[in-house]
């Protein structure tokens, strides 16, 4: 018997159009405050419609965990020796880990079409990213490379027959 390793997978949404989220997050706050009063059906609309322009610019990434090598390899790299302190370069990890990590790319609105992205085009992405997205891929990067090796005890209990 051959065993492998299946490496988690998971799916990142990239909203390239911020303003057009933003836009739509007003426009459906809006709604929400417009209930019951005239207007209220134009207000939805403009919602749904900005929602739709932020899905059409949405790219969803589907990444999956390196092995221990390659992932030890970019922490060494990354990670430098300030006094008593070590610090990881996480802007630079996610840089090194996206391109070996991503498995597919498309966008939201057509999952049918793959979008081929080259280390250079993930580079770019990534220098345009907001804060809050780069935090959001280092958590993704940081669960898909340290995932459980095992069974926690909690859901052993859980699923075992009960006397």
């Amino acid at each position: 018997m051959t065993f492998t390793i299946k490496r988690p997978t998971r799916s990142v949404e990239i909203v390239t159009d911020l303003q057009a989220l933003q836009d739509s997050i007003v426009a459906a706050s809006e709604a929400q405050e417009a209930k019951g009063k005239t207007g209220v059906q134009a207000l939805r609309q403009r919602a749904a419609e900005l929602t739709q322009q932020v899905d059409e610019s949405t790219l969803v990434l589907t990444l999956h965990g390196l092995n221990a090598s390659q992932w030890n390899q970019i922490v060494i790299k990354r990670t430098d020796s300030k006094g008593n302190r070590l610090v990881k370069d996480w802007p630079g990890m996610i840089s090194d880990a996206l391109p070996v990590m991503l498995s597919s790319a498309h966008v939201k609105t057509d999952p049918d079409t793959t979008v081929e992205l080259t280390a250079s085009n993930l580079s770019e992405l990534l220098s345009g990213l907001a804060d809050s997205q780069v935090a959001e891929l280092m958590q993704t990067v940081q669960v898909l490379n340290t995932p459980a090796t095992s069974v926690p005890k909690a859901l052993r209990e859980l699923t075992s027959p009960t006397d």
